[in-house]
């Protein structure tokens, strides 16, 4: 009979069953069916969410391995391709790949300009967007809910979602979840927030016209 072994165990079974029941566990907060599945939105959800209220979210190697391994995320390709982990600034002579820590790139501010800085940070071009990741989508549609109207907006998202629907998909299942459970000290919960909103239906002509119908309906007569 096979041994088994125990490192194995816990790097194939343990910990990316644990990191995904998490996972699910947010995700039903915001009353979401489909799961968030691909390893960037999952480290980026777990990090946000276990490091909630965290200024800047610093990760320890020991931190690193453990959120890389149950999310099965490649730490090389997050760093060097997708720039959603950086070097602590205390290590400024440190190479990136070899640093002791590493800080998540996330939105520290909700104004635009800080937002289009983090997009030129992450390599992604709003005009012309070429995206990687789902993480990529979410940054570049949060910069987009606070930079267009409404109805700009979803033009805006339909255009980016005939080129990447999954990735779309799956970024606004983060901004969901995201505008539910992070703390309000949190600048992309605000984010996520203007995203969620509008994506709802705009409260037409009629339905206001009955509301406020309603309103007056139950006014007394003067």
């Amino acid at each position: 009979m096979g041994k088994i072994n125990t490192k194995t165990l816990v790097d194939k079974y343990i910990y990316p069953a644990t990191y995904l029941g998490l996972a699910r566990a947010l995700a039903k907060k915001a009353d979401l069916r489909n799961n968030i599945k691909s390893p960037d939105a999952m480290f980026y959800l777990l990090v946000k969410s276990t490091l909630a209220g965290a200024k800047k979210k610093v990760l320890e190697s020991t931190d690193l391995r453990l959120f890389s391994i149950g999310t099965s995320l490649d730490l090389n390709t997050a760093i060097k391709s997708w720039r959603i982990l950086k070097a602590k600034e205390k290590e400024p002579g440190a190479k990136v790949a070899k640093a002791k820590t590493l800080t998540l790139v996330e939105p520290t501010s909700a104004e635009r300009s800080k937002i289009a800085e983090l997009l030129e940070a992450r390599g992604i071009n709003p005009a012309n967007p070429k995206l990687r990741c789902t993480v990529d989508a979410l940054h570049l549609i949060e910069y987009f809910a606070i930079t267009y109207s409404r109805e700009e907006f979803r033009h805006k998202l339909e255009e980016l979602r005939v080129n990447y629907p999954a990735y779309v998909e799956e970024a606004l299942a983060l901004a969901r979840i995201m505008a539910r459970i992070l703390p309000s000290n949190d600048p992309e919960k605000g984010l996520s927030a203007r995203v969620v909103e509008y994506l709802a239906p705009a409260p037409g002509r009629l339905t206001s016209f009955i509301e406020e119908e309603g309103e007056n309906g139950d006014r007394e007569p003067g």
